[in-house]
């Protein structure tokens, strides 16, 4: 199906379903694209060799950027996505987004399933998502590892646009994340809540804030990387951003906890969406070297 045929029709009446379907593996040192299937607006844009970066380690496979686009830049009423990412044995991918999810006025629903095989290695970088006012939003993401993968990833979430004035005050967010190892749950955080509940003001809920990122680094079973070192390496970036201006201006929360062995944990809360983010950014970068064995190369889209 050619995007001209899913755009065309009454915008005001449009409610799109798309799917995309991405599997990565080896060929000859190489990562490479192996299926790119898609239905409806949702499209693989680029897959790109990283920036600067060589093959890990003897008998490494070279990385692919892998940039994931949604033409329409947004969720409406009655929109739905499915994603499904499969690393093949030994591939390296970084995936992100050109720009930030919207979730419109009405329920909508968009729903991610990656699997990472043995020796695999995915980098999980979106853009942060953002909620307007009236939205309904049911997201998931599941990631399914092998006991002997590596992933660094993130996930952060917005709620109204403050800087229009605007704060998420009727509506209802769903969302999960879950992660498995060796087909057992490591991770897994849950929100169902309507714009009014007590959990966006509670101490032990969102604190006030308006932004929310979930920020994780998991190794295999085998891993040899020093978790407990990565720990403090990321509250001591957690502690630093809080005290400058921005992070002071942001109100800016976070933590970080190891989960178990090879698995390290942050959230980060704030009131600013460029501030979490780009901290979000920073414990990743943090994380490459140890977990992934590669530099703390930046995407070239985020200096966009």
């Amino acid at each position: 199906m050619s995007l001209a045929s899913d755009l065309v029709g009454d915008p005001l009446a449009r409610q799109w379903s798309a799917s995309l379907d991405l599997r990565f593996g080896t060929r000859l040192g190489q990562t490479v694209l192996l299926q790119n299937t898609h239905r409806g607006p949702l499209r693989l844009i680029k897959a790109l060799k990283s920036d600067g970066d060589a093959p890990s380690g003897p008998g490494g496979q070279s990385r692919l950027d892998a940039m994931i686009v949604h033409p329409p830049g947004g969720l409406a009423a009655g929109d739905s996505l499915r994603l499904r990412i499969d690393l093949e044995e030994g591939a390296r991918v970084r995936s992100s987004t050109p720009g930030s999810q919207k979730w419109y006025r009405g329920r909508a629903s968009a729903n991610t399933h990656i699997q990472v095989a043995r020796g695999a290695q995915l980098e999980w970088l979106p853009q942060p998502s953002i909620v307007y006012d009236g939205a309904f939003v049911d997201q998931s993401l599941r990631v399914d590892l092998d006991a002997d993968c590596a992933m660094v990833g993130f996930e952060c979430l917005v709620l109204g646009r403050r800087s229009m004035g605007e704060r998420f005050a009727k509506g209802w967010l769903r969302q999960s994340i879950r992660i498995n190892r060796a087909g057992r749950p490591v991770w897994q955080e849950s929100t169902d809540a309507g714009a009014d509940a007590p959990l966006w003001g509670a101490s032990a809920g969102w604190a006030g804030r308006v932004v929310c990122a979930s920020v994780w680094a998991i190794g295999g079973y085998r891993a040899t990387w020093d978790d407990a070192a990565l720990v403090d390496q990321w509250r001591a970036a957690l502690a630093t951003s809080s005290e400058t201006d921005a992070g002071r201006h942001a109100r800016l929360l976070g933590g970080t906890t190891r989960m178990a062995s090879g698995i390290v944990l942050a959230k980060i809360l704030g009131d600013e969406a460029d501030t979490v983010a780009e901290l979000a950014q920073q414990l990743w970068a943090l994380a490459r070297s140890p977990v992934l064995g590669a530099s703390a190369q930046a995407m070239r889209i985020w200096a966009t």
